[in-house]
């Protein structure tokens, strides 16, 4: 196994490339969406999809942009989601059709994210009467559980907020590539001690 670190904001990735040994699989989890498509652009020049598998493992997942912009080169490439506009709930059908009224276009990660923890929020005050007392609001909130468009949430015995996680393919959906759930895993507990 090898691994590489690039600092923040890397957009040349020709050294690191040119710098791999054949394994069966390449994982990349990169931040921004200039970053990854430049990598992924260098991955394709160097003829790299054709050699090893692509797994996609960062928090942002892959954007539509960045999908079409790399192109059907990316076919067969797994990344993991927390979100996607397609996801069939009915949490997910009402915040599309608002976000949609409002942004004419469908939301990402990030604006789901932000979503997501304003209901989580929303749910808990709904307990506490409105109350933000800390004393009261903190017991309340770790013990929040709800559906939302990126299915049931709640939070895991270290306080971290758990969902569910899914890994998707880039599969040709005729010459267009497009993201296609392969599993879904449900909320996990996760192992690791925070910070108290």
């Amino acid at each position: 196994m090898q691994q590489q670190s690039a600092p923040p904001g890397e957009n040349d990735f020709t050294y690191y490339l040119t710098n791999l040994k054949n394994s069966d699989a390449f994982v990349v989890a990169i931040s921004g969406d200039a970053s990854l498509t430049s990598l992924l652009k260098k991955y394709g020049d160097l003829g790299l999809f054709k050699k090893m598998p692509l797994y996609v493992a960062s928090i942002d997942g892959l954007s539509a942009s960045v999908v079409h912009e790399i192109g059907t080169s990316l076919e067969g490439t797994h990344v993991v989601e927390k979100y996607m506009p397609d996801l069939n709930n009915d949490q997910n059908r009402k915040f599309l059709t608002v976000y949609r009224q409002k942004y004419q276009s469908d939301p990402d990660n990030q604006a789901c994210d932000a979503y997501n923890a304003m209901q989580v929020i929303f749910e808990t005050l709904k307990v506490t009467r409105g109350s933000t007392y800390p004393d009261i609001l903190g017991p309340i909130l770790r013990a929040t559980q709800t559906e939302l468009p990126t299915g049931h949430f709640q939070f895991s015995q270290t306080r971290t907020g758990i969902q569910p996680l899914r890994i998707y393919e880039v599969a040709d959906a005729g010459g267009i590539p497009k993201l296609a759930m392969v599993k879904e895993y449900p909320p996990t507990e996760y192992y690791w001690q925070p910070y108290p």
